[in-house]
């Protein structure tokens, strides 16, 4: 809290009543979020790129398409213990004929646990691409 000491506010002195400035509540770990939480998210894109060569007369223009889908889970317990999981996928496709992999998908998963009662953590990938 601070307050003006009198008189003082026609010179600028500021007087402050606390000794130690601000201090903290609690000293302890943030509280986990205990309501689950469910994300998506959804995102795609097209690009059409015109051949400017002129090797390249009366071919068609290269198009690329992507694709990409996320979901994520997040909750925490009254042990301290909070739960993540999320899940990745992209799809990309092309009409390159110089293209090996078309579509081309990579995915990945995630779990992480940490318990926050018996100081553990674990956390587990899995990744495929192609």
């Amino acid at each position: 809290m601070i307050v003006n000491a009198p008189g003082a506010s026609d010179q600028g002195y500021v007087t402050s009543l606390s000794v130690n400035g601000p201090f903290n509540y609690s000293t302890g770990p943030v509280l986990p979020q205990f309501d689950p939480s469910l994300n998506a998210l959804l995102q795609g894109a097209h690009v059409t790129t015109f051949q400017n060569n002129i090797n390249a007369a009366g071919v068609n223009p290269l198009l690329n398409n992507s694709f990409l889908g996320s979901v994520g889970y997040n909750q925490g317990f009254s042990t301290g213990t909070v739960v993540n999981g999320t899940f990745n996928e992209t799809r990309n496709t092309a009409n390159s004929l110089t293209a090996n992999y078309n579509p081309f998908t990579t995915g990945s998963l995630s779990l992480t646990i940490i318990c926050g009662l018996f100081h553990c953590s674990v956390t587990l990938v899995d990744r495929d691409d192609g």
